[in-house]
């Protein structure tokens, strides 16, 4: 209710298109990218948290030992933030709405201690940001060259 009443039109067609389900949102980006995984024969699972990372991630391939999320809705802020980003969270404190409240802590503090955290404990991890990016991750599974720290914006195509 309260980002149908807030926030802008590509947000709410975006909300629509996704759908709630164990507790956390669902997209059909994240659906596909689980298909994917199942054509490729991982073992895999979703929303785990595992004794390694504290958080639950989007998907764990026990295999591979990898830890994955897939930051595609808008409260992640399209990648990692910095300091550049600071006006964009001065718009959002002004909305004054716990809605961005939210999204500023998700990506001031929380998506920023994860990956804090992966780096730390060389973790294998991958995060995406958009579905070209879920294209490729889904290519470097199957050439099965998906080891250490991968920030797919930080990567070369």
């Amino acid at each position: 209710k309260a980002l149908k009443n807030s926030a802008s039109e590509e947000a709410r067609a975006k909300y629509k298109e996704t759908r709630k389900a164990n507790g956390w949102v669902r997209s059909s980006s994240e659906d596909y990218f689980e298909s994917e995984l199942q054509r490729l024969g991982f073992n895999y699972t979703r929303n785990k948290k595992t004794e390694k990372y504290p958080w639950k991630c989007d998907f764990y391939i026990k295999d591979l030992d990898l830890h994955i999320e897939l930051n595609l809705f808008w409260v992640h802020g399209f990648h990692y933030y910095t300091e550049k980003d600071a006006e964009q969270i001065s718009i959002w404190k002004s909305k004054n709405h716990p809605y961005y409240d939210a999204a500023i802590d998700i990506w001031v503090v929380r998506d920023l201690k994860k990956r804090n955290f992966a780096l730390e404990h060389n973790l294998n991890f991958a995060v995406v940001w958009n579905e070209k990016q879920i294209q490729q991750l889904i290519s470097d599974l199957e050439s099965n060259s998906c080891t250490g720290f991968r920030d797919y914006n930080e990567m070369r195509f």
